[in-house]
Protein backbone atom coordinates (compact mmCIF):
# COMPACT_ATOMS: atom_id res chain seq x y z
CA UNK A 1 0.00 0.00 0.00
CA UNK A 2 2.58 2.67 0.86
CA UNK A 3 3.96 1.77 -2.67
CA UNK A 4 1.14 2.89 -4.38
CA UNK A 5 0.63 5.87 -1.89
CA UNK A 6 4.23 7.00 -2.97
CA UNK A 7 3.85 6.13 -6.52
CA UNK A 8 0.40 8.30 -6.66
CA UNK A 9 2.57 11.43 -4.97
CA UNK A 10 5.13 11.04 -7.86
CA UNK A 11 2.78 10.92 -10.45
CA UNK A 12 1.15 14.48 -9.24
CA UNK A 13 5.13 15.59 -9.76
CA UNK A 14 5.58 14.60 -13.15
CA UNK A 15 2.18 15.87 -14.55
CA UNK A 16 3.79 19.04 -13.78
CA UNK A 17 6.85 18.49 -15.16
CA UNK A 18 5.20 17.41 -18.96
CA UNK A 19 2.30 20.09 -18.91
CA UNK A 20 6.40 22.22 -18.10
CA UNK A 21 8.22 20.41 -21.04
CA UNK A 22 4.97 20.78 -22.85
CA UNK A 23 5.72 24.33 -22.44
CA UNK A 24 9.17 24.32 -23.62
CA UNK A 25 8.58 21.87 -26.33
CA UNK A 26 4.82 22.23 -27.30
CA UNK A 27 5.07 18.12 -27.24
CA UNK A 28 1.50 17.53 -25.71
CA UNK A 29 1.60 16.44 -22.11
CA UNK A 30 -1.16 14.10 -22.94
CA UNK A 31 0.98 12.22 -25.39
CA UNK A 32 3.44 11.56 -23.15
CA UNK A 33 0.94 10.45 -20.58
CA UNK A 34 -0.33 7.96 -22.57
CA UNK A 35 2.69 6.23 -23.59
CA UNK A 36 3.46 6.83 -19.66
CA UNK A 37 0.74 4.65 -18.84
CA UNK A 38 1.80 2.30 -21.94
CA UNK A 39 4.85 1.94 -20.28
CA UNK A 40 4.11 1.50 -16.82
CA UNK A 41 0.67 -0.98 -17.53
CA UNK A 42 1.33 -3.45 -20.67
CA UNK A 43 4.80 -2.98 -21.63
CA UNK A 44 6.12 -3.62 -17.97
CA UNK A 45 3.30 -5.37 -15.89
CA UNK A 46 4.35 -2.56 -12.90
CA UNK A 47 0.31 -1.63 -12.58
CA UNK A 48 -2.50 -4.25 -14.08
CA UNK A 49 -5.91 -2.91 -15.11
CA UNK A 50 -7.27 -5.34 -12.90
CA UNK A 51 -5.54 -3.22 -10.26
CA UNK A 52 -7.80 -0.65 -10.91
CA UNK A 53 -11.16 -1.95 -11.04
CA UNK A 54 -13.54 0.17 -12.39
CA UNK A 55 -11.75 3.45 -11.55
CA UNK A 56 -10.78 3.87 -15.38
CA UNK A 57 -15.18 3.64 -16.19
CA UNK A 58 -15.67 6.40 -12.72
CA UNK A 59 -12.74 8.19 -13.79
CA UNK A 60 -13.38 8.94 -17.56
CA UNK A 61 -16.87 10.43 -16.63
CA UNK A 62 -15.72 12.78 -13.70
CA UNK A 63 -12.92 13.81 -15.82
CA UNK A 64 -15.37 14.64 -18.88
CA UNK A 65 -18.17 16.24 -16.11
CA UNK A 66 -15.47 18.47 -14.37
CA UNK A 67 -13.61 19.94 -17.67
CA UNK A 68 -17.03 21.06 -19.15
CA UNK A 69 -18.11 22.83 -15.94
CA UNK A 70 -14.69 24.13 -15.70
CA UNK A 71 -14.81 25.02 -19.36
CA UNK A 72 -18.44 26.77 -19.15
CA UNK A 73 -16.69 28.90 -15.95
CA UNK A 74 -14.60 30.71 -18.64
CA UNK A 75 -17.35 31.35 -21.22
CA UNK A 76 -18.57 34.43 -21.81
CA UNK A 77 -22.08 34.37 -22.49
CA UNK A 78 -21.38 37.72 -25.13
CA UNK A 79 -18.80 35.67 -26.33
CA UNK A 80 -20.62 32.49 -26.67
CA UNK A 81 -23.62 33.93 -28.32
CA UNK A 82 -21.49 35.80 -30.83
CA UNK A 83 -20.06 32.13 -31.74
CA UNK A 84 -23.22 30.05 -31.38
CA UNK A 85 -24.03 31.08 -34.95
CA UNK A 86 -20.32 29.90 -36.06
CA UNK A 87 -19.96 27.24 -33.33
CA UNK A 88 -23.30 25.33 -34.74
CA UNK A 89 -23.03 25.28 -38.62
CA UNK A 90 -19.20 24.23 -37.77
CA UNK A 91 -20.50 21.59 -35.45
CA UNK A 92 -22.93 20.11 -37.63
CA UNK A 93 -20.60 20.20 -41.10
CA UNK A 94 -17.78 18.70 -38.98
CA UNK A 95 -19.73 16.04 -37.77
CA UNK A 96 -21.68 15.19 -40.83
CA UNK A 97 -18.65 15.23 -43.17
CA UNK A 98 -16.29 13.62 -40.59
CA UNK A 99 -19.51 10.34 -39.96
CA UNK A 100 -19.38 10.06 -43.52
CA UNK A 101 -16.05 9.65 -44.22
CA UNK A 102 -15.70 6.95 -41.89
CA UNK A 103 -19.01 5.50 -42.98
CA UNK A 104 -17.25 4.84 -46.08
CA UNK A 105 -13.93 4.09 -44.89
CA UNK A 106 -15.58 1.35 -42.32
CA UNK A 107 -17.87 0.07 -45.45
CA UNK A 108 -14.82 -0.97 -47.76
CA UNK A 109 -12.03 -1.78 -44.99
CA UNK A 110 -14.05 -3.98 -42.72
CA UNK A 111 -16.11 -4.93 -45.19
CA UNK A 112 -19.37 -4.28 -42.88
CA UNK A 113 -23.29 -3.07 -44.27
CA UNK A 114 -23.92 -0.13 -44.67
CA UNK A 115 -25.78 0.13 -41.06
CA UNK A 116 -23.25 -1.23 -39.39
CA UNK A 117 -20.71 1.24 -40.93
CA UNK A 118 -22.87 4.01 -40.06
CA UNK A 119 -23.06 2.80 -36.44
CA UNK A 120 -19.29 2.98 -36.31
CA UNK A 121 -19.35 6.55 -37.68
CA UNK A 122 -21.38 7.71 -35.51
CA UNK A 123 -18.93 6.02 -33.20
CA UNK A 124 -16.11 7.72 -33.88
CA UNK A 125 -17.85 11.01 -35.64
CA UNK A 126 -17.30 13.92 -32.61
CA UNK A 127 -14.16 15.80 -31.54
CA UNK A 128 -13.05 15.08 -27.97
CA UNK A 129 -13.99 17.41 -25.07
CA UNK A 130 -11.73 15.91 -22.96
CA UNK A 131 -8.81 16.48 -25.42
CA UNK A 132 -9.98 19.28 -27.25
CA UNK A 133 -10.83 21.78 -23.94
CA UNK A 134 -7.56 21.19 -22.11
CA UNK A 135 -5.32 21.60 -25.42
CA UNK A 136 -7.39 24.77 -26.21
CA UNK A 137 -6.30 26.65 -22.55
CA UNK A 138 -2.83 25.19 -22.78
CA UNK A 139 -1.90 26.75 -26.66
CA UNK A 140 -3.68 29.95 -25.66
CA UNK A 141 -6.25 30.34 -28.79
CA UNK A 142 -8.12 33.09 -30.00
CA UNK A 143 -11.11 33.57 -28.13
CA UNK A 144 -13.83 33.17 -30.63
CA UNK A 145 -11.94 30.30 -32.28
CA UNK A 146 -11.79 29.04 -28.86
CA UNK A 147 -15.35 28.99 -28.07
CA UNK A 148 -16.20 27.67 -31.55
CA UNK A 149 -14.10 24.38 -30.85
CA UNK A 150 -14.98 24.44 -27.22
CA UNK A 151 -19.06 23.95 -27.98
CA UNK A 152 -17.88 21.47 -31.13
CA UNK A 153 -16.61 19.32 -29.10
CA UNK A 154 -19.49 19.51 -26.75
CA UNK A 155 -22.14 19.62 -29.50
CA UNK A 156 -20.78 16.46 -31.53
CA UNK A 157 -20.83 14.68 -28.26
CA UNK A 158 -24.55 14.63 -27.55
CA UNK A 159 -25.17 13.77 -31.34
CA UNK A 160 -23.22 11.03 -31.53
CA UNK A 161 -23.78 9.46 -28.47
CA UNK A 162 -27.39 9.82 -29.13
CA UNK A 163 -27.69 8.80 -32.91
CA UNK A 164 -24.99 5.83 -31.29
CA UNK A 165 -27.86 4.40 -28.70
CA UNK A 166 -30.63 4.81 -31.49
CA UNK A 167 -29.07 3.20 -34.33
CA UNK A 168 -27.76 0.49 -31.80
CA UNK A 169 -30.62 -0.01 -30.14
CA UNK A 170 -33.11 -0.31 -33.61
CA UNK A 171 -29.85 -3.08 -35.07
CA UNK A 172 -30.08 -4.91 -31.90
CA UNK A 173 -34.13 -4.83 -32.37
CA UNK A 174 -33.72 -6.07 -36.14
CA UNK A 175 -35.61 -2.93 -37.18
CA UNK A 176 -34.06 0.32 -39.32
CA UNK A 177 -33.40 3.33 -37.55
CA UNK A 178 -35.65 6.15 -38.72
CA UNK A 179 -34.09 9.89 -39.45
CA UNK A 180 -36.73 11.78 -37.92
CA UNK A 181 -36.76 10.43 -34.26
CA UNK A 182 -33.39 10.58 -33.30
CA UNK A 183 -33.24 14.52 -34.70
CA UNK A 184 -35.95 15.05 -32.45
CA UNK A 185 -34.31 13.41 -29.87
CA UNK A 186 -31.20 14.96 -29.96
CA UNK A 187 -33.08 18.29 -30.40
CA UNK A 188 -34.99 17.44 -26.92
CA UNK A 189 -32.03 16.76 -24.97
CA UNK A 190 -29.60 19.92 -26.12
CA UNK A 191 -32.67 22.28 -24.91
CA UNK A 192 -33.61 20.06 -21.71
CA UNK A 193 -30.07 19.81 -20.98
CA UNK A 194 -29.36 23.57 -21.29
CA UNK A 195 -32.32 24.84 -19.76
CA UNK A 196 -31.52 22.07 -16.57
CA UNK A 197 -28.25 23.33 -16.10
CA UNK A 198 -28.91 27.26 -16.62
CA UNK A 199 -31.59 26.41 -13.87
CA UNK A 200 -29.28 24.66 -11.67
CA UNK A 201 -26.85 27.28 -12.01
CA UNK A 202 -29.13 30.39 -11.02
CA UNK A 203 -30.43 27.99 -8.00
CA UNK A 204 -26.74 26.92 -6.53
CA UNK A 205 -25.59 30.77 -7.22
CA UNK A 206 -28.76 31.50 -4.78
CA UNK A 207 -27.86 28.50 -2.29
CA UNK A 208 -24.83 29.89 -1.67
CA UNK A 209 -25.31 33.63 -1.60
CA UNK A 210 -27.64 32.21 1.72
CA UNK A 211 -25.59 28.92 3.19
CA UNK A 212 -22.09 30.71 4.45
CA UNK A 213 -21.37 27.48 5.50
CA UNK A 214 -21.68 25.56 2.09
CA UNK A 215 -20.10 29.33 0.41
CA UNK A 216 -16.68 28.16 2.33
CA UNK A 217 -16.94 24.59 1.33
CA UNK A 218 -14.41 24.79 -2.00
CA UNK A 219 -15.16 21.87 -3.80
CA UNK A 220 -19.47 22.04 -2.81
CA UNK A 221 -19.65 23.50 -6.16
CA UNK A 222 -17.39 20.66 -8.11
CA UNK A 223 -19.92 18.56 -6.47
CA UNK A 224 -22.95 20.46 -7.53
CA UNK A 225 -21.67 19.92 -11.45
CA UNK A 226 -21.33 16.20 -10.61
CA UNK A 227 -24.78 15.79 -9.54
CA UNK A 228 -26.38 18.25 -12.22
CA UNK A 229 -24.60 15.38 -14.89
CA UNK A 230 -25.70 12.02 -13.22
CA UNK A 231 -29.03 13.52 -12.93
CA UNK A 232 -29.73 14.61 -16.32
CA UNK A 233 -28.10 11.35 -17.37
CA UNK A 234 -30.54 9.54 -15.85
CA UNK A 235 -33.39 11.80 -17.00
CA UNK A 236 -32.05 10.54 -20.48
CA UNK A 237 -30.66 14.13 -21.71
CA UNK A 238 -27.16 15.05 -22.40
CA UNK A 239 -25.37 15.35 -18.86
CA UNK A 240 -22.64 17.22 -21.02
CA UNK A 241 -24.62 20.19 -22.16
CA UNK A 242 -26.32 20.65 -18.52
CA UNK A 243 -22.51 20.69 -17.09
CA UNK A 244 -21.32 22.98 -19.57
CA UNK A 245 -24.55 25.66 -19.16
CA UNK A 246 -24.10 25.04 -15.48
CA UNK A 247 -20.59 26.70 -15.40
CA UNK A 248 -21.82 29.07 -17.68
CA UNK A 249 -24.14 30.29 -15.52
CA UNK A 250 -22.07 30.64 -12.83
CA UNK A 251 -19.42 32.07 -14.79
CA UNK A 252 -21.45 35.06 -15.96
CA UNK A 253 -24.04 35.71 -13.03
CA UNK A 254 -23.76 40.05 -12.27
CA UNK A 255 -21.63 40.25 -9.07
CA UNK A 256 -23.67 41.73 -5.88
CA UNK A 257 -27.36 41.59 -7.62
CA UNK A 258 -29.83 41.02 -4.94
CA UNK A 259 -33.23 39.58 -5.97
CA UNK A 260 -36.28 40.43 -4.00
CA UNK A 261 -39.05 38.18 -4.26
CA UNK A 262 -42.79 39.95 -2.91
CA UNK A 263 -44.60 37.71 -0.23
CA UNK A 264 -47.64 40.59 -0.17
CA UNK A 265 -48.00 43.96 1.45
CA UNK A 266 -47.97 42.43 4.98
CA UNK A 267 -44.74 40.61 4.90
CA UNK A 268 -40.99 42.02 3.95
CA UNK A 269 -39.68 40.57 0.87
CA UNK A 270 -37.40 37.81 0.62
CA UNK A 271 -33.99 38.82 0.08
CA UNK A 272 -31.95 36.62 -2.49
CA UNK A 273 -28.13 37.99 -3.20
CA UNK A 274 -26.40 36.16 -5.91
CA UNK A 275 -22.80 34.78 -5.47
CA UNK A 276 -20.46 34.53 -8.22
CA UNK A 277 -17.30 32.17 -8.22
CA UNK A 278 -14.42 33.98 -6.72
CA UNK A 279 -10.95 33.56 -8.08
CA UNK A 280 -9.30 31.14 -5.92
CA UNK A 281 -12.09 28.70 -6.95
CA UNK A 282 -11.52 28.93 -10.03
CA UNK A 283 -7.99 28.06 -9.52
CA UNK A 284 -8.65 25.32 -7.40
CA UNK A 285 -10.97 23.81 -10.21
CA UNK A 286 -8.51 24.47 -12.80
CA UNK A 287 -6.16 22.53 -11.09
CA UNK A 288 -9.00 19.52 -10.66
CA UNK A 289 -9.11 19.59 -14.24
CA UNK A 290 -5.27 19.52 -14.57
CA UNK A 291 -5.26 15.98 -12.45
CA UNK A 292 -8.25 14.56 -13.86
CA UNK A 293 -6.81 15.18 -17.26
CA UNK A 294 -3.53 13.28 -16.21
CA UNK A 295 -5.06 10.79 -14.93
CA UNK A 296 -7.63 9.64 -17.40
CA UNK A 297 -4.87 10.09 -20.18
CA UNK A 298 -2.45 8.17 -17.98
CA UNK A 299 -5.40 5.35 -17.81
CA UNK A 300 -6.42 5.42 -21.39
CA UNK A 301 -2.70 4.41 -21.95
CA UNK A 302 -2.86 1.40 -19.99
CA UNK A 303 -5.63 -0.22 -21.94
CA UNK A 304 -4.22 -0.25 -24.79
CA UNK A 305 -2.19 -3.61 -26.01
CA UNK A 306 0.87 -3.53 -28.16
CA UNK A 307 0.78 -6.13 -30.00
CA UNK A 308 -2.15 -5.08 -31.72
CA UNK A 309 -0.73 -2.11 -33.30
CA UNK A 310 0.72 -4.68 -35.60
CA UNK A 311 -1.85 -6.63 -36.59
CA UNK A 312 -4.84 -5.69 -39.60
CA UNK A 313 -6.77 -4.39 -36.83
CA UNK A 314 -4.72 -1.79 -35.98
CA UNK A 315 -3.69 -0.40 -39.58
CA UNK A 316 -7.37 -0.20 -39.73
CA UNK A 317 -7.16 2.14 -36.74
CA UNK A 318 -4.45 3.59 -38.23
CA UNK A 319 -6.28 4.60 -41.27
CA UNK A 320 -9.40 6.00 -40.00
CA UNK A 321 -7.52 8.19 -36.57
CA UNK A 322 -6.63 9.79 -40.39
CA UNK A 323 -10.18 9.93 -41.94
CA UNK A 324 -11.10 12.70 -39.94
CA UNK A 325 -8.79 15.19 -41.26
CA UNK A 326 -9.82 15.16 -44.58
CA UNK A 327 -12.62 17.40 -44.42
CA UNK A 328 -11.42 19.21 -41.85
CA UNK A 329 -9.84 22.32 -44.04
CA UNK A 330 -12.64 23.08 -46.21
CA UNK A 331 -14.85 24.24 -43.08
CA UNK A 332 -12.38 25.87 -41.46
CA UNK A 333 -11.78 28.20 -44.60
CA UNK A 334 -15.91 28.33 -44.95
CA UNK A 335 -16.83 29.34 -41.26
CA UNK A 336 -14.02 29.82 -39.54
CA UNK A 337 -12.87 32.51 -41.93
CA UNK A 338 -9.63 35.54 -41.61
CA UNK A 339 -12.17 38.24 -39.99
CA UNK A 340 -12.33 35.22 -37.34
CA UNK A 341 -9.43 33.61 -37.07
CA UNK A 342 -5.60 34.05 -38.02
CA UNK A 343 -3.25 31.64 -39.28
CA UNK A 344 -2.26 29.69 -36.50
CA UNK A 345 -5.54 29.37 -34.80
CA UNK A 346 -6.69 28.19 -38.69
CA UNK A 347 -4.19 25.56 -38.50
CA UNK A 348 -4.81 24.41 -35.12
CA UNK A 349 -8.57 24.52 -35.91
CA UNK A 350 -7.92 22.21 -38.63
CA UNK A 351 -5.71 19.82 -37.02
CA UNK A 352 -7.51 19.63 -33.24
CA UNK A 353 -10.18 16.74 -34.38
CA UNK A 354 -9.13 13.59 -31.55
CA UNK A 355 -11.02 10.99 -30.85
CA UNK A 356 -11.19 10.20 -27.23
CA UNK A 357 -13.37 9.38 -24.41
CA UNK A 358 -16.77 9.55 -26.18
CA UNK A 359 -15.57 7.02 -28.96
CA UNK A 360 -13.99 4.74 -25.94
CA UNK A 361 -17.43 4.34 -24.30
CA UNK A 362 -19.94 4.36 -27.05
CA UNK A 363 -17.22 1.22 -29.04
CA UNK A 364 -19.10 -0.81 -26.10
CA UNK A 365 -22.94 -0.07 -26.41
CA UNK A 366 -23.37 -2.11 -29.48
CA UNK A 367 -21.13 -5.15 -27.81
CA UNK A 368 -23.19 -5.22 -25.15
CA UNK A 369 -26.78 -4.46 -26.76
CA UNK A 370 -25.61 -7.18 -29.48
CA UNK A 371 -26.31 -10.19 -27.31
CA UNK A 372 -24.85 -13.83 -28.74
CA UNK A 373 -26.54 -14.76 -32.11
CA UNK A 374 -26.94 -11.97 -33.36
CA UNK A 375 -25.61 -10.96 -36.60
CA UNK A 376 -23.82 -8.59 -35.86
CA UNK A 377 -22.45 -9.39 -32.41
CA UNK A 378 -19.07 -10.34 -33.74
CA UNK A 379 -18.78 -7.17 -35.99
CA UNK A 380 -19.19 -5.09 -32.41
CA UNK A 381 -16.56 -6.96 -30.61
CA UNK A 382 -14.20 -5.92 -33.80
CA UNK A 383 -15.15 -2.57 -34.02
CA UNK A 384 -14.58 -1.92 -30.24
CA UNK A 385 -11.20 -3.14 -30.61
CA UNK A 386 -10.63 -0.87 -33.54
CA UNK A 387 -11.75 1.90 -32.03
CA UNK A 388 -10.06 1.70 -28.42
CA UNK A 389 -6.99 1.66 -30.77
CA UNK A 390 -8.01 4.07 -33.31
CA UNK A 391 -8.25 6.63 -30.12
CA UNK A 392 -4.76 6.06 -29.12
CA UNK A 393 -3.56 6.66 -32.59
CA UNK A 394 -5.49 9.71 -33.16
CA UNK A 395 -4.41 11.70 -29.74
CA UNK A 396 -1.13 10.40 -30.80
CA UNK A 397 -1.52 12.25 -34.16
CA UNK A 398 -3.42 15.25 -33.04
CA UNK A 399 -0.56 16.03 -30.38
CA UNK A 400 2.36 15.85 -33.40
CA UNK A 401 0.11 18.01 -35.42
CA UNK A 402 -0.11 20.59 -32.85
CA UNK A 403 3.74 20.33 -32.10
CA UNK A 404 4.56 20.35 -36.02
CA UNK A 405 1.50 24.28 -35.95
CA UNK A 406 3.96 25.74 -32.58
CA UNK A 407 7.02 24.51 -34.12
CA UNK A 408 6.56 26.06 -37.38
CA UNK A 409 6.62 22.61 -39.09
CA UNK A 410 3.51 23.21 -41.14
CA UNK A 411 4.31 27.19 -41.38
CA UNK A 412 4.53 25.99 -45.66
CA UNK A 413 1.01 24.96 -45.43
CA UNK A 414 -0.41 27.93 -43.50
CA UNK A 415 1.05 29.86 -46.22
CA UNK A 416 -0.43 27.59 -49.12
CA UNK A 417 -3.92 26.92 -47.75
CA UNK A 418 -4.55 29.77 -45.70
CA UNK A 419 -2.75 32.69 -47.47
CA UNK A 420 -5.46 35.43 -46.86
CA UNK A 421 -5.35 35.00 -43.02
CA UNK A 422 -3.32 37.34 -40.92
CA UNK A 423 -0.18 35.49 -39.26
CA UNK A 424 1.05 36.96 -36.36
CA UNK A 425 4.77 36.26 -37.27
CA UNK A 426 4.42 39.67 -39.49
CA UNK A 427 3.93 41.54 -36.96
CA UNK A 428 6.28 44.66 -36.20
CA UNK A 429 6.20 42.95 -32.23
CA UNK A 430 4.73 39.74 -32.59
CA UNK A 431 4.63 39.03 -28.65
CA UNK A 432 1.37 41.99 -28.85
CA UNK A 433 -1.03 39.57 -31.08
CA UNK A 434 0.90 36.25 -30.43
CA UNK A 435 -0.37 33.88 -27.41
CA UNK A 436 0.67 34.91 -24.20
CA UNK A 437 3.35 32.05 -22.27
CA UNK A 438 1.10 29.08 -20.66
CA UNK A 439 1.54 30.59 -16.46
Amino acid sequence: MHTVVLAAGLFVFVAHLLELFFERTRIPDILLLMLLGLVVGPITGLLALEDLGRVGDVLAIVTLAVILFESGLGLQITTLLNSLGRAAPFSLLSMVTAIGCLTLALKFLMAMDWWAALLGGLIMGGTSSAVVIPMLGALRVGEETSTVLTLESTLTDVFCIIGTVGVAVSLGAGATPQAAGLLGTVGFSLIAAALVGAAAGLGWSILLGRAERISNTMFTTMAGALVVYGFCEQMQVSGAIATLAFGIALGNLPRGVVLEVDRGAEAAPIKLKLREVKRVERAVYAESVFLLKAAFFFYLGMTVRPEAFFSMSGLIAFVLALVPFLPRFPIVRLLLGPAVANRRDALLATVLVPRGLAAAVLAQIPVRMFSHGHPLQGVAVELAEVVAMMVFFSIAIVSLMVFLVERGGLAAVGQLGYAAYHDPADLEDPAADSPAPVQ
